[in-house]
């Protein structure tokens, strides 16, 4: 039952965090991965070394 739980928070966090720009990018508003991530924004990395960042214009 715990596991259930966390798995609908899990999804709804996706579900209703995230906003679908096109087919192919989806725009969460607080972290990205590559600038599709970002739709018309561009990815800023957090530091060079990192694979996720913010989406920025």
């Amino acid at each position: 039952m715990k596991y259930f739980i966390m798995l609908l928070a899990i999804v709804m966090v996706f579900g209703f965090g995230s906003r679908a720009c096109r087919h192919y990018c989806i725009y969460n508003g607080r972290m990205c991965d590559t600038d599709y991530s970002c739709c018309s924004e561009k990815c800023k990395r957090s530091r060079p070394s990192s694979r996720k960042g913010k989406c920025v214009p």
